[in-house]
């Protein structure tokens, strides 16, 4: 997993619990070609501050996905988030979408394995 540092001072949205980590809160230039995914986010010292997905694309580099270091990113956890939304109010989720039927999957290579969406009704 890509680890990414926040500049000095960048850190007081991060312990408030913001959810959002914008481009100018990095430390460091993240390299060109790095594709959106899971990464692991310091502040300036090297501490863990959470994990979030980053964005190339986007002013929002990285979304807080957890605050927690030992937790794994993937369908299950994605699953667990939606039935604890469900909790709140009332969705139906109508699809989950995967890789395409022709896309291999590799199972020393977990990452091939992906959530690609899921489409949900919220029902008032």
């Amino acid at each position: 997993m890509l680890t990414v540092k926040l500049r000095k001072g960048k850190t007081k949205r991060i312990k408030q619990r913001h959810l959002w980590i914008f481009r100018g809160d990095l430390n460091e230039k993240i390299p060109r070609g790095i594709p959106a995914g899971p990464v692991l986010v310091e502040d300036h010292a090297g501490r863990f501050a959470c994990i979030g997905d980053y964005d190339p694309g986007s002013n929002i580099a990285v979304r807080v996905l957890s605050w927690k270091k030992l937790i794994k990113i993937d369908e299950e956890f994605f699953r667990k988030r939606i039935l604890k939304a469900y909790e709140y109010r009332k969705v139906r989720i109508m699809k989950i979408s995967g890789q395409s039927p022709d896309h291999p999957v590799c199972l020393s290579v977990p990452e091939t394995n992906y959530l690609k969406a899921v489409f949900a009704m919220v029902i008032e």
